[in-house]
């Protein structure tokens, strides 16, 4: 009964951080509150098929009404759907689920009463002097994704394993059913400058430099069609780094991607890089 109870409250848990990280990112890229931010996403260009489909999802476990117009017609103009391809289209089982919700209610959507706070308490956060935080980025052929930083508090972290890193994210991506990744040595040594430049400019500054001027692909990876980066710093554990991702769209869009490449580092000030890439 225990058990059962404390596996209850943890899916809750895990449902709620994932819809409040959602909610975040997307206010953070449009200034609009929760809903607006997140619909905005699903009309964005530049968001990818499988974030679109999380800000969907978002939407039916906020089940708030002034979404309702908006996800009746998208779920009017997306065609039916033997199987979700959620890196390549809208859900439309996603949609009609969140438009069910919508109109009905569910059994979440009561959790999420305090989000007018979420972006108040987000801004408290981010002036902690010491906080773990996140920041994820994609870049397709000049194709790029607004960067995002999600802040916690964690105890003082002690040294991490890259390999261990690396085995957890093909420990996840294989409980998935997703390709295993191989380490290439062309992003692992990127990796290590964006090691050392991450311990002066916590920013994905240097990647987007090396992306603009068209060097991510022409020299430091000539055999990739795409590439993806995810940073964390001062977790206390693997295990809470690649957990912190799995809950925040985007970087879980690059853990969950079409890669067949990767590397993990970690610096000596507990900066953690994860590049994924794919090959032509």
């Amino acid at each position: 009964m225990i058990i059962g109870l404390a596996i209850i409250f943890y899916t809750f848990f895990v449902i709620y951080q994932g819809v409040k990280n959602n909610c975040l990112e997307a206010q953070k890229e449009f200034n609009k509150d929760c809903v607006s931010s997140l619909m905005a996403v699903v009309k964005s260009e530049k968001a990818s098929f499988r974030v679109k489909n999380s800000a969907v999802w978002t939407l039916g476990q906020l089940a708030d009404k002034k979404a309702l117009p908006f996800l009746t017609e998208l779920n009017q103009s997306s065609p039916k759907q033997e199987k979700c391809k959620l890196d390549q289209n809208i859900c439309k089982y996603e949609v009609e689920k969140a438009v069910k919700w919508c109109n009905e209610g569910n059994l979440t959507n009561w959790m999420y009463k305090d989000r007018e706070n979420w972006e108040v308490n987000y801004l408290n956060e981010t002036n902690l002097k010491t906080k773990p935080t996140l920041t994820s980025e994609l870049v397709v052929k000049g194709v790029q994704f607004i960067p995002t930083i999600i802040p916690t508090v964690t105890p003082k972290p002690k040294t991490l394993g890259a390999n261990k890193l690396f085995n957890l994210v093909n420990e996840y991506r294989a409980r998935n059913g997703l390709k295993q990744l191989v380490v290439y040595s062309p992003l692992c040594e990127f990796a290590k400058i964006r090691a050392e430049q991450i311990k002066n400019d916590w920013s994905h500054s240097g990647y987007d430099q090396a992306a603009g001027q068209g060097a991510l692909f022409s020299t430091v990876c000539p055999n990739c069609r795409r590439v993806g980066e995810n940073l964390a710093k001062d977790y206390p554990t693997e295990e809470t780094v690649l957990e912190a991702w799995t809950v925040a769209s985007i970087h879980k869009s690059n853990l969950e991607g079409d890669w067949d490449w990767g590397c993990a580092v970690y610096s000596s000030d507990n900066f953690a890089i994860f590049l994924f890439g794919r090959k032509k």
